[in-house]
């Protein structure tokens, strides 16, 4: 009778001592709490302590010393201790199910659970005093198990009588990397009383143990005073370049989505995908004639552009108004650092858009706007289209629309209305290409400059050539000013009918293929016409 009374007394002191929430007892439950003021009266008025609580006490002191320096070496513990000020309060509530069962948490914000389960188990206990309020809760990344001594420690710790929930750490871990921890777990004997925490991008897996769903969402004023210094200068990754979000936006006042995740890992955040350009082999400055005659270097063109909101190139086929448009945006971007600037190829939108029944064809406001680029174009939610829709507000963002007249007439007219609205509803900057007779009724409605591309004159063409035959090993160890020469020669005729950077550039291959060959016995007339078939397919 003595020896189970001293086990019940210990039993029940223990889930005093450590907050246990186990059923069938939990802390605050006042039938606990005086059966153990009634346990501590009798074993103290008959002096009961025997020898086998003793050895009971030997047993579980070690097992009570892992838990603490489990606790002690738990790098995500000091993590949520010192992050706590960086939410007001109310933003941390979230009820903990009692489970004795495994179950894993799939978050939209992980790092945000972790600390609300940390802050509801201090909430526990927070009229205790002089105790470990997170002792019934182990908190460790996923990571720690492939340490032996941590895994020794953890296997220790739970096997204690009051076993401690172990909280897991799973952010941007895939299923395979949880499912190999929780057979690591059940092959030592942990298959209760694990809480794994892991992203929702894996939410459509099966897992073998229940799964719940967990959704928060930070906005700006959510944030403490500290949180928001904190986040403004966080760093972020702005179209490929590195720079701090105050350098972007100004205020973030109207934020209804913060990443909290990334401000408490101090992670650089990625806002805006940087640009994806073609590379463009061989590159000649190119002149801008306004009105045929007024002629104009780039930098007097982007002068202009402060005043006039839309910037038009109109030419002909294969003048080169594509490589021309690339070349502008990487100006562009590297002007205007902390600008978003945006290149759109239509033909390949024209696909993806012609298919869908819901799109928008007309824009009578901003935010119509908006939400057609964000979710149509550029495809992007959540802080990037908060970015974007705060930038198009503002007016930090550049529109480059390349190849208006290679589209069909029903999405050049969704694009058009598109441009219309962009132009009426903000005061940010379109640069647009397309051919003279696409233009006429586009340009009353944008009031645009409107410029074509100087031809090259013959040093340029000299230049193009040597530099493209140039890029291949043939040619790097011959003179090449002959066979420009000879290049030249062959295409003398044909100017007459028409000169491009693309025929430049079919001439040239001839002899990349066979250095050997002779121009002049190429008949000229076929090769014209597989340029105008190639004129068709390229808008170089």
């Amino acid at each position: 009778v003595l020896g189970l009374m001293a086990r019940e007394f210990y039993h029940f002191a223990m889930k005093m001592i450590y907050d246990n929430d186990c059923k069938p007892y939990c802390w605050g439950d006042q039938g606990i709490e005086e059966g153990f003021i009634d346990f501590f009266k009798i074993t103290e008025a008959k002096k009961v302590l025997d020898q086998n609580v003793l050895c009971d006490l030997k047993r579980e002191l070690p097992k009570i010393e892992a838990k603490q320096l489990l606790n002690e070496k738990s790098t995500l513990l000091a993590t949520l201790k010192v992050s706590k000020a960086l939410l007001k309060p109310r933003k941390y509530k979230m009820s903990l199910k009692k489970e004795e069962k495994t179950q894993i948490l799939l978050s939209n914000c992980p790092r945000l659970t972790l600390k609300a389960i940390h802050h509801d188990v201090e909430h526990m206990s927070q009229s205790r005093q002089n105790s470990d309020k997170t002792s019934t809760y182990l908190f460790l990344k996923l990571d720690d198990i492939n340490n032996s001594d941590i895994l020794n420690l953890l296997i220790k710790a739970h096997s204690l009588i009051i076993k401690p929930k172990i909280v897991i750490d799973c952010d941007r871990k895939e299923k395979s990397d949880i499912l190999r921890a929780a057979f690591i777990f059940s092959k030592h004997g942990l298959t209760q009383r694990l809480i794994f925490v892991a992203n929702e991008m894996i939410k459509d897996e099966i897992f073998p143990f229940e799964v719940t769903e967990v959704s928060f969402k930070v906005t700006w004023s959510d944030l403490s005073q500290e949180a928001q210094t904190q986040f403004i200068n966080q760093k972020v990754l702005f179209q490929g370049k590195e720079l701090k979000l105050k350098d972007v936006v100004e205020s973030l006042e109207e934020f209804k989505y913060i990443p909290f995740d990334d401000l408490l890992d101090n992670r650089t955040l990625k806002v805006a995908e940087e640009m994806k350009l073609k590379e463009v082999d061989v590159y000649i400055e190119r002149k801008y004639l306004l009105n045929t005659v007024e002629e104009f270097n780039f930098a007097e063109v982007l002068d202009l552009s402060e005043t006039h909101r839309s910037i038009m190139i109109s030419d002909e086929a294969s003048v080169g108004k594509t490589t021309e448009m690339i070349k502008i945006a990487e100006r562009l971007k590297n002007k205007f650092p902390c600008h978003l600037i945006f290149y759109f190829e239509l033909k390949k939108f024209q696909s993806v858009l012609e298919k869908d029944e819901n799109v928008v064809t007309f824009f009578n406001n901003p935010q119509s706007i908006v939400k057609f680029l964000c979710q149509k174009l550029l495809k992007i939610e959540n802080f990037e289209a908060e970015i974007f829709n705060k930038m198009f507000l503002d007016n930090k963002v550049i529109f480059l629309f390349d190849g208006l007249d290679d589209i069909t007439s029903n999405f050049e007219n969704l694009i058009s209305n598109l441009l219309i609205g962009i132009h009426r509803q903000s005061q940010n900057q379109l640069w647009i290409s397309t051919r003279p007779q696409f233009r006429e009724d586009l340009n009353k409605a944008l009031n645009s400059i409107v410029f074509e591309l100087k031809p090259f004159a013959r040093d340029d063409e000299v230049q193009y050539l040597l530099r493209y035959l140039g890029q291949y090993r043939e040619f790097k160890e011959i003179n090449c000013e002959a066979k420009v020469a000879e290049i030249l020669k062959f295409l003398e005729i044909l100017r007459r009918y028409y000169i491009s950077p693309l025929l430049f550039k079919m001439s040239a291959d001839l002899l990349v293929k066979n250095p050997n060959l002779t121009l002049s016995k190429i008949n000229k007339y076929e090769f014209y016409q597989k340029f105008t078939q190639a004129m068709t397919k390229h808008n170089c």
